[in-house]
């Protein structure tokens, strides 16, 4: 097996959370080494800028700029960051909630960055938006709504229940300090707003990211034949059945784990945890 063989197929085996990071680690290398070496400065096109004007030429900076980084310190807190909240939140709802989670959360940070921007210092204003801090503290918010109580250890020996880590990383990213970096800082505030309703959201049993689930089509060239209400009214309770007996299952695993801690399910608790996610 070649290098390349060898990175593809670590690449299928990676969570979405590994391959969000490794996208913007190679996105902050190519920036960066465009930009010290003088070719171009892409921040410039894959940046949100706040201008109207620039705005119009490049719209999809409202998707680019959560992908991108220039400065060192800048992403590794972010990675950081991702890689604890992303899989926490792929364990716990799986990987579709976590993407559209990033996805979410970063147009709504961007948007707000925008407006508030508009409404402070006009629609000519030069601010540059970039960072994927929008997006994870989205993802923050989403766990830290759906298990409050969920005990997590810090660097494997502090203990801290998810609620109030979630509330001082908020707290020192956003809060402390506002006048400095204010434009990222309204981005924040926008993708933990993002988080805060999807949140609750999903908790009433509606979840936007079903939006994006696949759709197939299955075709057959069987015959249509009438069938008994009877068969259809079976079929129907049986499904519904399963689904409440999966929820039921779901509800049960999360309640251990806001309990326990997650490593408190057993190893075939985890896979029935992410089947489940996946499923439901």
């Amino acid at each position: 097996m070649g290098i390349l063989d060898s990175i593809k197929h670590e690449l299928r085996l990676a969570n979405y959370t590994t391959k969000l990071i490794l996208i913007n680690t190679v996105i902050f290398l190519i920036t960066n080494i465009l930009f010290h070496t003088k070719v171009i400065d892409l921040t410039y096109y894959l940046g949100l800028n706040a201008n109207v004007n620039e705005l119009k030429v490049m719209p999809y900076g409202i998707v680019s700029y959560m992908f991108l980084h220039l400065g060192l310190g800048h992403i590794f807190s972010n990675m950081l960051l991702l890689y604890f909240a992303g899989k926490l939140m792929e364990e716990l709802l799986g990987y579709r909630r976590m993407l559209f989670t990033y996805i979410g959360g970063g147009i709504f940070g961007g948007l707000f960055f925008l407006i508030l921007s508009w409404l402070i210092s006009g629609f000519h204003n030069e601010s540059l938006l970039l960072g994927a801090s929008a997006s994870v503290l989205a993802i923050f918010v989403v766990c830290a709504i759906y298990m409050p109580e969920l005990e997590i250890l810090i660097f494997g020996i502090f203990p801290i229940r998810l609620k109030w880590l979630v509330l001082i990383v908020f707290l020192a990213t956003t809060v402390i300090d506002f006048s400095v970096n204010t434009g990222g800082k309204f981005a924040h505030l926008g993708g933990a707003l993002f988080g805060l309703i999807y949140a609750y959201n999903l908790k009433n049993g509606k979840d936007w990211s079903n939006l994006f689930e696949r759709k197939t089509k299955v075709r057959t060239k069987l015959k249509v034949v009438h069938k008994s209400q009877n068969i259809t009214n079976s079929y129907t309770n049986s499904t519904q059945s399963n689904t409440a007996n999966d929820q039921e299952t779901l509800d049960g695993l999360l309640d251990k784990i806001k309990k326990s801690g997650y490593d408190s399910l057993s190893k075939s608790e985890k896979e029935l945890l992410n089947q489940l996610s996946r499923k439901i």
